[in-house]
């Protein structure tokens, strides 16, 4: 087991995180967002490795951990977080995008929406906003609000 692994923030401000379901869709998604992006800045948690550096409920990072994840739990709930980890345990692929503002946010989710990604959550400053898009369910086209 690989006991250095580099973590996901407790709060990972300014990042959206992304959820896509193949190998295919990852690549197809990376280099979608590479002319939005700086080389490497891009990060991917895939299987085991992915789900100890997510840290869901804050024990690799002891007291302080669980207390910041338990904040957490009772300010904008820790349910996204599980998705994405149930996700991960399923052999998806997570996405850690930075994302500064809500305008590149949006302009990122609509790169990503080609590839089907879903429980998009964006890590803003100082809030947690779901910015996964709302699909019609008879062409699956993100709806757009007038």
């Amino acid at each position: 087991m690989d006991d250095h692994i580099e973590r996901v923030p407790g709060f990972p401000a300014c990042r959206l995180f992304a959820l896509v379901d193949s190998d295919a869709a990852l690549r197809g998604a990376l280099s979608a967002l590479a002319p939005y992006v700086q080389p490497g800045a891009a990060r991917v948690l895939s299987g085991e490795p992915g789900i100890r550096a997510l840290d869901v409920d804050g024990r690799a990072r002891g007291t302080r951990g669980r207390l910041l994840r338990a904040v957490q739990d009772v300010s904008h709930g820790r349910g996204a977080l599980a998705l994405h980890e149930e996700h991960l345990r399923r052999g998806g692929h997570l996405l850690l995008v930075p994302a500064r503002d809500w305008a590149q946010c949006r302009r990122l989710v609509d790169v990503l929406g080609p590839w089907r990604a879903h429980g998009l959550v964006w890590f803003a400053r100082y809030s947690v906003v779901d910015v996964t898009p709302r699909y019609c369910a008879h062409d699956g086209r993100a709806l757009v609000a007038a």
